[in-house]
């Protein structure tokens, strides 16, 4: 009996790892039930017991999953956390005195600037590191930017956007580069650590979503939906050569 694995490369997330280990553990309990290539028990035995590995395969790798799922949730979590906290409480009291001196002005700049002076500003202010205004921007210049956005169309597709807006297309662009620069805002906002952090976390969950889809593959070689695939390709390439 031949087992199929797949190479993942040389350097693999632990989670990855574990579920590696489980499947070359299912082999290795498969390779058992063979002697000589040929099978130890009858027929109907041998279904049987290869149905219990394949469950306990399942099992042991739903659990690795469910880990992964845990730790990806308790990370986006975390990150949500960090990523809107607000600004205010890295700040001196002086330019919290700030803030609070020019909130006004920049809450109507922000509502009614035109697009491209607002963008321009924006980027202003991310050049000297105004601080104050960051903060302001980033919190009135979303209010700005929903208010843009393509609302549903009655009775549409799953009631998704209807895209014939009557905003120009220049202005849609502006507003893109609005989001671009608030986007910088919201970074340049955030101190080194907690940058760092934020990373960490995003590396996190895309680690997880990676696994989901290595989760699968292993899933698929395990219960020989791959070895299937395999050969009905390899027939198809036969039957047209």
């Amino acid at each position: 009996m031949t087992a199929f694995t797949i190479d993942f490369g040389a350097t693999e997330p632990d989670d990855t790892t574990r579920a590696r280990t489980v499947l070359a553990e299912l082999n290795a309990k498969r390779q058992a039930l063979y002697e000589n290539d040929r099978p130890v028990y009858a027929p109907e035995v041998h279904a049987q017991k290869e149905s219990a590995l394949l469950a306990e395969f399942n099992t042991k790798l739903a659990a690795i999953v469910t880990k992964a799922e845990a730790t990806a949730t308790e990370a986006q979590q975390k990150l949500a956390t960090l990523q809107y906290a607000d600004a205010t409480y890295r700040m001196t009291p002086e330019e919290l005195a700030t803030v609070r001196g020019r909130q006004d002005f920049i809450r109507e700049d922000a509502t009614r600037l035109p697009l491209r002076e607002l963008v321009d500003q924006m980027r202003r202010a991310l050049a000297v590191g105004d601080k104050a205004a960051l903060y302001l921007y980033a919190r009135y210049v979303p209010e700005r930017l929903a208010a843009l956005r393509p609302t549903p169309a009655l009775g549409s597709l799953d009631n998704a956007p209807d895209y014939r807006s009557t905003i120009p297309v220049t202005e849609l662009a502006m507003a893109n580069a609005a989001g671009v620069a608030l986007e910088d805002i919201n970074r340049e906002l955030v101190d080194r650590e907690t940058r760092e952090s934020i990373t960490a976390h995003q590396d996190t969950i895309a680690q997880a979503e990676q696994f989901r889809e290595t989760a699968l593959r292993l899933q698929r070689v395990a219960d020989g939906t791959d070895a299937r695939v395999r050969r009905a390709i390899a027939g198809e390439y036969a039957v047209a050569f």
